[in-house]
C-alpha cells in the first residue's frame, strides 16, 4: 500500500503464497495523526499470471477525537456465580478452603503430620 501523493510506502511489500482460489490477507499500519481525508493505492502483483495485477484506490477518513460521539457506558460487572454452577462451586470450594487456612487448619500440614508418625512406628520393628 502506498500514498502516491507523497510518493510513500505505507506497507511494505510482502509476499503471499499458498493461494488455493481465494485468501484474506490483514494489513496492520499506523493510522494518520491529524485529521483529514487521506488516499491511498492498494497493489497487488501476481508473479505466477499475466493480466493479473489489480491497483484499488483507497480513501481514509480520519477524524478529530472531540468530534466522536460519547461512547455508552458497558455493564462490565461480573455477577455472582450461582451456587449449582460450576463457577459456584468453585467459589465455595475456595471459601472453605480460606477458612480453614485462617482457622490454623490446613488439610496439607495434617497430612504431613500423619505421614511422620507412620514412618516413627515403622522405625520400633
Amino acid at each position: 500500500m502506498a500514498d502516491d501523493k507523497k510518493d510513500r510506502i505505507i506497507i511494505e511489500p510482502m509476499k503471499i503464497t499458498n493461494i488455493v482460489t481465494t485468501r484474506t490477507i490483514r494489513c496492520h499500519f499506523q493510522a494518520p495523526h491529524d485529521p483529514g481525508l487521506y488516499s491511498y493505492v492498494a497493489y497487488v502483483k501476481s508473479d505466477s499470471y499475466v493480466g493479473t495485477d489489480i491497483r484499488k484506490d483507497l480513501r481514509l477518513d480520519v477524524k478529530d477525537f472531540s468530534e466522536l460521539p460519547p461512547e455508552e457506558e458497558i455493564d462490565d460487572e461480573i455477577s455472582e456465580p450461582e451456587e449449582d454452577s460450576i463457577a459456584g462451586q468453585m467459589k465455595l470450594m475456595r471459601e472453605q478452603g480460606f477458612a480453614a487456612a485462617v482457622a490454623g487448619g490446613g488439610g496439607g500440614s495434617q497430612k504431613k503430620q500423619n505421614n511422620d508418625s507412620d514412618s516413627s512406628d515403622s522405625d520400633d520393628d
